[in-house]
């Protein structure tokens, strides 16, 4: 994964202004349109008042969340665990509503230049979602690693003889 110029440089730099953001979208085929939100908050508007980022012509709102990264373990499948705030009683109707899982995409931005995506996590699956008033916790899960062959090859005389 590369990364722009401009975070190299402020990773490298001892102080610097830069910030990074996380830009969190969540889709279901029942969904009209995304629901996208992000952990930083610049003033979009003012009648009505409204904070997030635009990315990419996407306007992602601000809604305070928490990303807990899964542990490096063998055997430990791939969960991340996604907490909001429960202000928006939407995502918790979506989660009782349906019982397809919901994906989610995380990708990562420099608040000051959020149309280059730095880093991006795709193709979780929502597998399950615990709230209460004040706070939605989802855990995403990757479901397609576990179905990918590792090494992609089998290894056997017939088509690799010079390790046999």
């Amino acid at each position: 994964m590369t990364v722009s110029s401009r975070l190299l440089t402020a990773m490298n730099a001892q102080h610097t202004g830069e910030s990074l953001a996380f830009l969190v979208t969540i889709d279901h085929v029942n969904l009209n349109a995304p629901f996208r939100f992000t952990d930083q908050s610049q003033r979009l508007s003012s009648d009505p008042l409204a904070y997030g980022i635009v990315s990419r012509s996407n306007t992602f709102d601000y809604l305070p969340l928490t990303l807990s990264m899964p542990e490096d373990k063998d055997g430990v499948p791939s969960r991340i665990q996604l907490e909001l705030d429960n202000i928006d009683r939407s995502i918790v109707a979506l989660v009782r509503s349906e019982r397809s899982p919901a994906t989610a995409l995380i990708e990562l931005v420099l608040e000051e230049a959020p149309d280059t995506v730095e880093a991006e996590l795709p193709d979780f699956d929502i597998v399950s979602a615990d709230y209460d008033a004040t706070v939605v916790r989802l855990q995403l899960f990757l479901s397609n690693l576990n179905q990918v062959a590792f090494p992609k090859d089998k290894f056997s005389p017939a088509n690799t003889p010079a390790l046999f």
